[in-house]
């Protein structure tokens, strides 16, 4: 489970920060003057120079990319029910994502904004947790529907 999700880490780093550079790219050759870089202006004042401010920014993305890539494995665990799953997972990547989005964005010092980027990652959470529930049910009652016409007895799964 362990090499499983330093692989998926690594692998989400790679891939998110080579799709974010393309990305830029597309950006940058876009842009009216060459020093123009795809970074808000308030978090490349931090920085002396803004080449400095988009490499942290890879880095930043790639590293919140690589703790939901890692964490996913608590997703396939057999042992525990898809509601302690989703809790876990949530929880380690908010751990993550929070102060990730407070050093980007400074949101502690906004209440409006933590309380907006905050909401909005519940909101897209709890979908996503949503749509996987219904997934998993959907997988249960097929598994069921195979298992009885085979004579088998009824299972309540891992979503319960």
């Amino acid at each position: 489970m362990i090499k499983n999700a330093m692989k998926r880490g690594i692998n989400s780093f790679m891939y998110s920060v080579a799709i974010t550079t393309i990305l830029s790219l597309v950006v940058y050759s876009m842009a009216s003057t060459a020093d123009s870089y795809p970074v808000l202006p308030a978090f490349a004042e931090r920085f002396s120079k803004t080449g400095m401010a988009f490499l942290v920014q890879l880095v930043l993305i790639g590293m919140t990319s690589a703790a939901f890539g890692a964490f996913s494995v608590i997703m396939e665990s057999e042992r525990i029910g898809l509601l302690t799953q989703s809790i876990l997972y949530f929880i380690l990547t908010a751990a993550f994502w929070l102060p990730t989005m407070i050093f980007c964005f400074n949101i502690q010092e906004n209440p409006a904004s933590f309380f907006t980027v905050t909401l909005s990652y519940v909101l897209s959470y709890v979908i996503t947790w949503g749509i996987s529930y219904k997934n998993c049910k959907k997988n249960i009652d097929e598994i069921n529907k195979h298992l009885i016409r085979r004579g088998g007895k009824e299972q309540n799964g891992i979503c319960n």
